[in-house]
């Protein structure tokens, strides 16, 4: 026990390559473990996040050290680590890359420092001879793992890994994966709705988050209850349909938002949604428009259009849209356009007014559920 200790949060001594490979992915394994998990809509995600905190505070100190003890193979100070784990002269570097609207050079320049860093850690020899930090790891002295015994860990974690995935990937599809995918998209508010809503047709009630009255355990809703629910549920969605029709803003969003993740009466339909959330769109509803950008991102619904992406993205933005992930998002997209379109979409986003709200005249046709 004490010899694991030593080997995995020790920062005196030396380390061969694979044994720096074989800490680092195993906590890259460990965590991304943790965090397909947290994709499963069954998990308690506040134990789930006190144990990913846990194995990630263990994990930054055992690659700590690992990446001290190679850097110590090399006969050089473990302070250099300080450049991977605090890389200041790098980000300075791609800052002034971005302000100069190099963005692309800016990323080719970060994903080249690390780069560098993996082939002096991972790929090039250390030093065969003893140095100032110890004998050499390579000399047989210090007794480390086996080369099979490191391979079969690092296989034993990677199934651990994909094991999660698989489990989380079958929750999702059994729980509608494009629920859960919308819900860490939308804003805070739209992320609760969602789930009320989710509950809420757990529960036997219906899309728009009502819950009926809790029954005893052993009995359910009667056919005619349900028949009930269902019918009265159509009848708010035809109402909506109607509104959204007659240029409601709020209602085409609403509609939008029904039609991407489907219900009862409502067939799952991604280009319907992106129709709607085009009409709300067009008369400035931010959230409307921050989705939408998203759509055109991801080619959710529509094809896929960094331009028009960026240009809605941007739109809400300039509204104000209180959304934490729309700042990086809108930057992600910006970084795939050349300079002179984000310049020239950036003035369409300026001068572009919202249209008056009217009557739909082209409709999608329904699907049938």
């Amino acid at each position: 026990m004490g010899y694991w200790v030593s080997y995995l949060f020790s920062a005196s001594g030396r380390f061969r390559r694979l044994d720096w490979i074989l800490v680092n992915i195993s906590i890259l394994c460990l965590n991304g473990s943790l965090g397909l998990l947290y994709l499963r809509p069954d998990i308690s995600l506040g134990a789930l996040a006190v144990l990913y905190w846990i194995v990630y505070i263990v994990g930054l100190v055992a690659g700590v050290a690992s990446t001290i003890k190679r850097f110590h193979d090399h006969g050089k100070s473990g302070w250099n680590c300080l450049y991977l784990y605090l890389p200041v002269p790098a980000l300075v570097v791609a800052v002034v890359l971005v302000l100069f609207h190099a963005i692309v050079a800016a990323y080719f320049w970060l994903i080249g420092y690390y780069l560098y860093f993996f082939f002096v850690l991972a790929v090039k020899p250390g030093d065969n001879r003893e140095n100032r930090y110890g004998p050499s790891p390579y000399s047989g002295e210090l007794n480390p793992p086996s080369v099979p015994a490191a391979l079969a860990v690092i296989g034993a974690l990677l199934l651990v890994a994909a094991g999660a995935g698989y489990s989380s990937y079958s929750a999702l599809a059994a729980a509608g994966g494009m629920q859960k995918l919308l819900a860490g998209r939308l804003s805070p508010e739209d992320r609760a709705k969602l789930e009320k809503m989710m509950a809420a047709r757990k529960a036997g009630g219906n899309s728009e988050g009502e819950t009926p009255a809790v029954k005893p355990a052993e009995t359910g809703p009667s056919p005619a209850e349900i028949a009930a629910r269902e019918a009265e549920e159509k009848k708010r969605h035809e109402e909506l349909r109607q509104k959204a029709i007659d240029g409601d803003k709020d209602a085409q969003y609403q509609l939008a938002f029904l039609y991407a993740i489907g219900s009862k009466d409502m067939k799952k339909d991604e280009t319907t949604a992106a129709f709607w959330l085009a009409k709300s769109a067009m008369q400035g509803d931010a959230a409307a428009q921050y989705n939408l950008g998203i759509f055109y991102r991801d080619g959710t619904g529509v094809a896929a259009d960094n331009n028009r992406a960026y240009f809605w993205l941007a739109r809400a933005a300039l509204q104000g849209y209180d959304n934490a992930r729309l700042p990086s998002e809108k930057s992600a997209v910006a970084a795939l356009l050349p300079p002179e379109n984000v310049a020239a979409i950036d003035r369409q986003v300026k001068e572009w007014q919202p249209v008056a709200a009217a009557p739909v005249t082209e409709i999608p046709p329904v699907a049938a559920p």
